[in-house]
């Protein structure tokens, strides 16, 4: 296996001096070449740990590929504090499962040193328990309706799709609104609380500025489950009669400042997992492959569901299916949310409009509804 694992370095990696130069000005340039070389280092470290922990799947993993990449984007024009570095690992993995080949994708990001525990601690977590989901698992063959789990990378996923994008003032008013869907409106019965803080500067979607020069601060999407707040830049704002707006964003390279998320999470809820699980049939949904939206429509797509009965996890494994359906009716499904907030920076961000991989945070806790539609791939 060891001869079939590729190393690639990605068009960021490759073109991180002229990008550094055209964003920061060549008196910036060795400070940020200095701590890149700093984060290669330790990238170069988590590979060969990865490398090594994933040996002992010598003959399941057929193939193995790892993409490093790296990132400079300058946030905003108006203050100095505004350089974000990071670097990031995607692993590809074709591992053989109990009737097909499975792809199985991982990422890891990194905007400083971290320790090899943690990293060690995020493997065991995340891309472990999805090769062993691949090698035993089962496809979903037809569609179904049923109770389901959301665990909290992919529960931040839906409030994401779901709230996030319908929140930003632009689609409010393009979609949301029209149809008579206005703020006020109860999204949920649950006491759900949902909130946008790029204020949370540590995080991969935080600032302290927008790209409009506005000061960043906290807006409360939903309070108890009703629809309290929007995300503006400033022609929004102004439109809609808004004091202020923080939320003004684009990609690097390009001029139009839309209305974007930052740190978009789900507060915590009352209910422990062991609470959670005890419904007579479900599925417990894991890890993400990704997801959009549309309109009214939400897709996401999890990497794997284990099947619960009487209020246990079973031994039960399927996989190749997506989550769909309108984004108010799979909120409305909500019926409980646990105490476990958790926040993920992907390192590829969110696309809207043209304007592709705008770094944001997700964040959320396990969410319970009530009953989901699972699609088969391809359906």
């Amino acid at each position: 296996m060891k001869d079939q694992v590729l190393i690639r370095r990605s068009k960021w990696e490759l073109s991180k001096k002229r990008l550094l130069q055209s964003e920061l000005g060549d008196s910036s340039l060795s400070l940020y070449v200095e701590s890149f070389e700093v984060l290669s280092t330790w990238m170069k470290h988590y590979q060969r740990l990865l490398k090594r922990t994933l040996n002992g799947w010598e003959g399941i993993i057929q193939n193995i590929e790892i993409l490093v990449q790296s990132k400079v984007e300058k946030l905003c024009l108006q203050t100095k504090e505004t350089i974000r570095q990071e670097q990031g690992l995607l692993v590809h993995l074709i591992v053989e499962g109990k009737y097909r080949l499975v792809p199985v994708l991982w990422q890891f990001s990194a905007k400083e040193k971290l320790s090899a525990d943690r990293f060690i601690r995020a493997m065991e977590e995340e891309i472990l328990p999805e090769i062993r989901a691949a090698r035993w698992g089962e496809y979903l063959l037809e569609q179904t309706c049923l109770p389901i789990i959301l665990e909290p990378w992919l529960a931040s996923q839906l409030i994401h799709e779901c709230i996030g994008h319908s929140s930003e003032a632009d689609n409010y008013l393009t979609y949301m609104k029209p149809n008579g869907y206005q703020l006020g409106m109860v999204w949920t019965d649950y006491p759900l609380q949902v909130y946008d803080d790029p204020t949370m500067v540590g995080m991969r979607g935080g600032y302290e500025q927008d790209h409009e020069g506005s000061p960043s601060f906290c807006t409360q999407l939903l309070k108890d489950g009703v629809w309290t707040g929007l995300l503006h830049n400033q022609e929004t704002a102004q439109m809609l009669g808004e004091q202020r707006s923080c939320h003004g964003r684009r990609v690097v390279g390009k001029k139009r400042i839309q209305p974007r998320m930052s740190v978009t999470y789900a507060g915590a809820g009352k209910e422990s997992f062991e609470e959670m699980i005890q419904i007579k049939k479900g599925l417990y949904c894991v890890g993400t492959w990704g997801g959009g939206s549309i309109g009214l429509e939400f897709i996401i797509r999890p990497a794997y569901g284990i099947y619960i009965e009487d209020g246990r996890m079973t031994n039960r494994i399927i996989r190749g299916f997506d989550i769909r359906g309108n984004k108010l009716e799979a909120i409305r499904q909500i019926e409980a949310v646990g105490k476990d907030v958790k926040f993920f920076n992907p390192f590829f961000g969110c696309d809207k409009n043209g304007q592709n991989n705008l770094p944001v945070t997700h964040g959320a806790p396990h969410l319970r509804l009530r009953k989901a539609h699972l699609v088969p791939i391809g359906f």
